[in-house]
């Protein structure tokens, strides 16, 4: 088994001890980290390797969520319905936050006039 096979298989284990109840002293000694703070370490980053996955996961269902939402009424926004058009500019704005994607002017709470805008300023 590799290195990292081994020490992978290790964290797990030290997961699931935890999980059990066991502690971070007993987990220590058990596998033979060389002390509790190994232990902790090795749950610690098992643990935040698993809420990441689960992020990702989270954040790519969403995503395609909002994709077909945006997708289904697209064309009834074509077509000049009102309700389907703030859907879709609702679904846009959803998928840039959860993106990050978010505007200076939005973050601060200000409102660009259309004149400001195309003059790059902010302040109208």
């Amino acid at each position: 088994m590799s290195d990292l096979a081994s020490a992978r298989y290790r964290a797990a284990v030290a997961v699931e001890m935890r999980l059990a109840g066991s502690s971070y002293d007993d987990i220590s000694q058990a596998l033979g980290f060389a002390n509790r703070s190994g232990a902790w370490k090795a749950v610690d980053r098992t643990l935040g390797r698993i809420q990441d996955q689960k992020a990702s996961a989270y954040f790519a269902e969403t995503m395609n969520d909002l994709d077909m939402l945006h997708e289904r009424a697209w064309a009834a926004a074509m077509a000049g319905d009102l309700k389907a058009i703030a859907t879709c500019l609702r679904a846009g704005r959803m998928k840039r936050r959860l993106a990050g994607c978010t505007c200076a002017n939005a973050q601060k709470g200000r409102r660009v006039s259309g004149t400001a805008a195309r003059s790059g300023d902010s302040s109208g």
